[in-house]
């Protein structure tokens, strides 16, 4: 299958045993919960309202206090494990940098007031809050060693996309460490409009990096670097904007005075060209067009939950396409987006009009291309030609449905794309995530074939692919093996 550990920068996994939480601190409704279909029940106290058949949703909240998932019953009804982790103890600052500190390092989770509304600064946890999260969620589902559900998906609004970096990191480094199971690891991140900054004390070790961490200390080169490592893994990563403001402490992380940083492989522009990247264009509705000074617009809150809403409530079980694409339907960012489509998609950039109907998706268009705004002043379409690609995996059920998780994605099988003349055009041998990738600038007929090694067999292997659009076509074949 594939997933291997790279050298260890981790020598334990805080669990809920081994974590100390001063008195009182779980008592604020700290933790991960899950919906049980009438109410939210930590998860700790609630296995018996985790379904291993099911699909999980994870959501985190943003700044400020708690916020669990709004309309819970919608996914429940639609068959999914629905949990929130709560982290509004160490969410309500004022102070954007104060958070950051709380994510990352160690000793600075001040969760308490005094009688002059002070923070008690002397008795806080041992453990940073993606530490507290991972803890929850690995005591929960180590009570499943054969979760088969197909799909975990976190997704996290605001501050909680910084959050959610740092969890991702986490996540994948006990992974490599051998300290977390493949099957724990998110299939999808969808980070909902993320804020992120630096910390105030940017030269510390991140907790769970030690020495391994940046060396600049910059959190957020952490959260671009986990994010990184991940899609190696095969997870696929998602991005929607909807404010400019909110996105503005990432954005001028790329323009740093420091040209090392500028330049690194993990700064934000590299992280964005690893992800689908979404962006609302807030012209398209006088409901939440901004002012000509919109870091102090009225609008800013309406733009900056936006896109919360649109993903989780206002669109729940549609599918969109891109308005760029007219000779063959290309999906693009939603919230039944499939996976394999998803993952092949990173890279590209979208711009979302809502057509002045804030509340019904039906008229809304999301077009492929360069966006010229704060966020990306790439010139030309992020899309230059159209690909054939796909993954190949372990069928476990034999169903030819690519329903598994990223644990079963295959490395080592040979994937040929051969044009219509015999010639081939592209040779890959799979690595960990099991994907392949051939980008085709001519229509015509293509065969894509998997030669795999002994012991493994498949009921497909080969297939006949017709390209008529050069340019925006993005044509999915999975390959489903036995062994």
């Amino acid at each position: 299958m594939g997933l291997k550990t790279e050298e260890p920068t981790m020598d334990e996994l805080l669990t809920l045993d081994t974590i100390y939480f001063p008195d009182g601190l779980l008592d604020t409704r700290l933790g991960l919960y899950i919906w049980n279909g009438t109410r939210w029940i930590r998860t700790d106290k609630g296995h018996q309202y985790f379904d291993p058949n099911k699909k999980n949703i994870v959501y985190f909240h943003g700044m400020g206090g708690n916020g669990s998932l709004d309309r819970p019953e919608i996914y429940y009804d639609m068959g999914y494990n629905v949990m929130t982790f709560l982290w509004g103890t160490y969410a309500c600052e004022t102070v954007f940098t104060d958070i950051v500190n709380k994510i990352y390092y160690t000793g600075w989770g001040r969760w308490a007031r005094d009688v002059d509304n002070d923070w008690e600064k002397y008795d806080v946890s041992d453990a940073t809050v993606p530490e507290i999260f991972l803890a929850f969620y690995y005591e929960l589902l180590s009570a499943f060693p054969n979760y088969s559900g197909s799909n975990v998906e976190f997704i996290s609004f605001s501050y909680g996309g910084h959050l959610l970096g740092g969890i991702n990191s986490l996540m994948v480094t006990a992974f490599q460490c051998g300290l977390l199971p493949a099957y724990m690891l998110p299939d999808t991140v969808t980070m909902l409009d993320p804020f992120m900054c630096r910390a105030i004390s940017p030269y510390q070790e991140i907790a769970w990096l030690g020495d391994k961490t940046p060396e600049n200390g910059n959190v957020i080169e952490a959260v671009y670097q986990g994010c990184l490592l991940g899609r190696k893994l095969g997870i696929t990563y998602r991005v929607f904007r909807a404010s400019d403001p909110v996105c503005m402490p990432a954005y001028l992380e790329a323009f740093d005075l420091d040209s090392e940083h500028h330049d690194n492989s993990t700064s934000y522009w590299n992280f964005i060209g690893q992800t689908l990247y979404t962006h609302l264009d807030s012209e398209s509705s006088t409901y939440i067009s901004r002012s000509n000074n919109y870091i102090l617009s009225k609008y800013l809150s309406a733009l900056h939950g936006f896109g919360e809403d649109w993903y989780l409530l206002y669109y729940q079980e549609g599918h969109y396409y891109d308005a760029n694409a007219t000779l063959t339907q290309e999906e693009v960012f939603g919230f039944d987006m499939p996976y394999d489509v998803s993952f092949a998609r990173s890279g590209a950039k979208y711009t979302l009009y809502i057509n002045e109907t804030i509340s019904d998706t039906s008229d809304d268009t999301i077009t492929s291309g360069n966006m010229r705004t704060l966020t990306d002043i790439d010139e030309g379409n992020s899309i230059q030609n159209a690909k054939i690609c796909g993954f190949v995996y372990v069928d476990l059920n034999n169903n030819q449905i690519m329903d598994e998780r990223i644990t079963e994605h295959f490395a080592g099988a040979v994937v040929t794309v051969t044009d219509e003349n015999g010639t081939e055009i592209y040779k890959t041998t799979t690595k960990v995530n099991g994907y392949y990738e051939a980008n085709v600038t001519l229509t015509g007929r293509y065969t894509v074939q998997i030669s795999l090694p002994s012991g493994y067999s498949a009921q497909k292997t080969s297939e006949t692919v017709e390209i008529i659009d050069p340019v925006f076509q993005c044509h999915i074949t999975d390959f489903g093996i036995t062994k």
